[in-house]
């Protein structure tokens, strides 16, 4: 409850700030901003919002979807499963990464994209079930150096684990399916860079 009028209070500062465009640049940045409202959560959204704010007012309309146009033909040359769900993801990156990413960075985005839609792909009860169980001993793993640097905060560590702590009552895992976890398989799993 708290969280969605702390939401409602963001969105309609980005509003009131895009209230001074004409007509179309406006219902441009502001289905631009609900959009990215789905992908983020509040805290991502309140440090994203400003430089979305400048983003609105240097970006041409016309440059966002050229680069659109760049990134999705760069997934489609590569041979990603067309899954329903991979095809969900890649419509979202081809919106999204045109707001997140410098034109530098694009490209290397879309190619950690592709191996985590990759890895993503098969949705499979099987292999959801085992990425949770790597996903779980992994963070029992970890040192807490690791999970301060991969943390922003004690929140978002509390909330992960009370996540992996209903997915692993939900696809009944034991002890024995976490802990026969390899270090390999933890490596391969998190290595995006291969």
């Amino acid at each position: 409850m708290e969280e969605s009028r702390e939401l409602a209070t963001l969105r309609d500062a980005v509003e009131r700030e895009l209230a001074h465009y004409p007509a179309a640049k406006q219902r441009l940045w502001l289905a631009e901003y609900r959009f990215m409202e789905k992908l983020m959560s509040f805290r991502q959204l309140a440090i994203y919002a400003p430089a979305f704010l400048t983003l609105s007012r240097v970006m041409p309309r016309k440059m966002i979807f050229c680069r659109r146009e760049v990134v999705h033909r760069y997934l489609k040359l590569h041979s990603l499963q067309r899954t329903p769900f991979v095809e969900k993801l890649c419509r979202q990156f081809v919106r999204s990464s045109v707001l997140l990413y410098p034109a530098e960075s694009l490209v290397l985005a879309a190619d950690k994209f592709i191996r985590l839609a990759s890895r993503s792909a098969d949705q499979s009860k099987k292999l959801s079930r085992h990425r949770v169980a790597i996903l779980l001993r992994s963070h029992q793993m970890m040192s807490d150096a690791e999970i301060c640097e991969r943390f922003q905060c004690e929140e978002i560590y509390l909330d992960e684990l009370a996540l992996l702590t209903k997915l692993a009552d939900y696809y009944r895992l034991t002890l024995d399916d976490i802990f026969k976890v390899s270090v390999e398989e933890i490596n391969r799993f998190w290595d995006i860079q291969y």
